[in-house]
């Protein structure tokens, strides 16, 4: 089964293979309520259309008020984060996607375009209902790298539930900080939560999922999913996906 047809394996922080089909498209709106040393609300979204050949094109976002945060060091938290990217997944490899990008920070942590890159793979489990997805991501400048390697489940409850959980474990760079002494530091970036997809005779041109779970990321964007919030506290995330061909 080709990556195109896993169109609704993303899991928290962690993309899946699949990619829009050519002329569909996928819209996603969420947010994350993270209060504690964070003490701030991300809001996200990510909109995407299908190429042909298995490609598909997107951009992401990820803001939220720029402040001082509820830290004993002086810190400050917020901003945005916008990316443009390109997918694709590959015909020779079943189950592998490969992506591309640029993105454009305005935050107190960074405030220079970077290059953005990852690649994820479905493991080939044809006898099996759940799906185990591997991969990695990261971004990448003069001076300022990191980058993730990543796992994630997404396992079928009935009635169009699931549950989905996935975490990544930084192996260069760091993305935080001690909200003590404001020191960089490296931490796992991890979230769990359940995802309802109602199944509604909408003649295959339409569809919308929702989802909740807890997460210690900050948003849909490459840096912001591997970026772990002050104080390392997980946070309530709520978002919705909506489906269609054009």
């Amino acid at each position: 089964m080709s990556a195109l047809a896993g169109a609704n394996d993303r899991l928290i922080n962690v993309e899946g293979p699949g990619v829009a089909s050519a002329g569909s498209w996928r819209l996603g709106l969420g947010a994350t309520f993270h209060r504690s040393h964070e003490d701030r609300t991300y809001f996200s979204f990510d909109g995407r259309f299908g190429l042909e050949s298995g490609w598909e094109m997107g951009m992401r976002g990820t803001v939220a008020p720029v402040g001082r945060a509820n830290t004993f060091a002086n810190l400050r938290s917020g901003g945005t984060d916008m990316e443009l990217f390109f997918r694709h997944a590959l015909q020779q490899i079943d189950g592998l996607t490969v992506q591309g990008g640029v993105a454009f920070p305005n935050t107190p942590a960074q405030d220079t375009p970077f290059i953005t890159a990852g690649v994820a793979y479905r493991l080939p489990m044809p006898e099996s209902q759940f799906k185990v997805i591997v991969g990695a991501r990261g971004i990448m400048k003069s001076g300022s790298t990191a980058a993730g390697i990543s796992g994630g489940v997404i396992a079928p409850i009935g009635q169009g539930l699931e549950f989905m959980g996935d975490v990544t474990a930084i192996v260069r760079g760091v993305n935080t900080r001690d909200s003590r002494t404001g020191n960089t530091l490296r931490r796992t970036v991890y979230g769990f939560g359940l995802r309802y997809s109602p199944t509604l005779p909408t003649d295959g041109q339409f569809d919308w999922s929702v989802y909740i779970g807890l997460s210690n990321a900050l948003g849909f964007t490459t840096a912001t999913s591997l970026s772990s919030a002050l104080g390392n506290q997980p946070a309530l995330t709520f978002g919705v996906v909506l489906r269609g061909k054009s």
